[in-house]
C-alpha cells in the first residue's frame, strides 16, 4: 500500500565570514504543518522518511487516521 505526503524544500546559502558558504535547508510536511531546518539533504531526506513513517503508523487501514477512526 502507497502513503502520499508533500514536502516543501527551502534551501539558504549562507555566507559567513571567515569561512565558506554553507547550505541550510528547511523541510516542512505539508499535510501535518511540522517544519524541521538541516544542513544537509541527507539530513532533509532522513527527515522526510521519518515523518512519512510517522504518518503511516497514524493512518488506519481504510487511509483514514486512528484518532478520527477512534473518535
Amino acid at each position: 500500500m502507497k502513503r502520499y505526503g508533500s514536502f516543501l524544500i527551502r534551501c539558504w546559502l549562507v555566507l559567513e565570514p571567515p569561512q565558506d558558504e554553507r547550505s541550510v535547508f528547511s523541510v516542512e510536511h505539508i499535510q501535518t504543518g511540522e517544519r524541521m531546518r538541516v544542513e544537509s539533504l541527507r539530513d532533509a531526506q532522513d527527515w522526510i522518511v521519518a515523518a512519512c513513517r510517522a504518518a503511516r503508523r497514524e493512518q488506519g487501514e481504510g487511509g483514514e487516521s486512528r484518532k478520527a477512526a477512534d473518535g
